[in-house]
């Protein structure tokens, strides 16, 4: 926020450029409320330039996918899977052939192309469990789209339009109580 001041009285609010650790809010924002097509994600650039993720093609969660509370995959899940395949920007996290002695030792990844003998799958990331099933983890679709979802102009309208009248008698006392 940048406040007015006697010198400017124009008040901007204005989204952060800058995330600590990660991708500001505003970028991974813009999608929900400006609409339109969703950008690649780090771990799919990492995929694609493994030559596992398809030019021309996103990925998105499937059934076998471990989700968060926000329906985002879980990014150890994210970080397991680009080892499994070789695919970390960091070729020491690559995982060599051994898997550790862990819950999930016995699960191995795969992907599943759009041609081949293994095109009888929807393309995507499998994940095949100890007792042989398969789920697909990340699914390989055309570039998502979003059509507006967050009205953040109009929440701004409406906020300004209900609190702009106190906000302005009190900043108009405090002015004439300060007044030279």
């Amino acid at each position: 926020m940048k406040p007015a001041t006697r010198d400017s009285l124009e008040a901007q609010v204005i989204p952060r450029e800058f995330a600590g650790k990660g991708t500001p809010a505003a970028k991974y924002l813009e999608p929900e409320v400006e609409g339109g097509p969703r950008p690649l994600k780090p771990f799919e650039a990492a995929l694609r330039a493994a030559g596992v993720l398809p030019d021309g093609l996103f990925a998105v969660p499937g059934d076998g996918a471990d989700l968060d509370g926000a329906g985002n995959i879980n990014p150890g899940q994210i970080a397991t899977i680009l080892s499994a395949l070789q695919a970390s920007r960091n070729a020491s996290q690559n995982r060599g052939d051994k898997r550790g002695r862990g819950a999930r030792a016995d699960e191995s990844y795969f992907v599943c192309g759009t041609t081949g003998r293994a095109a009888t799958l929807p393309p995507g990331i499998y994940r095949r469990l100890p007792d042989g099933r398969l789920d697909i983890v990340l699914a390989f679709v055309r570039q998502p789209t979003y059509k507006p979802r967050l009205d953040i102009e109009g929440v701004a309208e409406r906020t300004v339009a209900e609190a702009l009248p106190q906000e302005f008698e009190k900043a108009v006392e405090q002015a004439m109580k300060t007044a030279r």
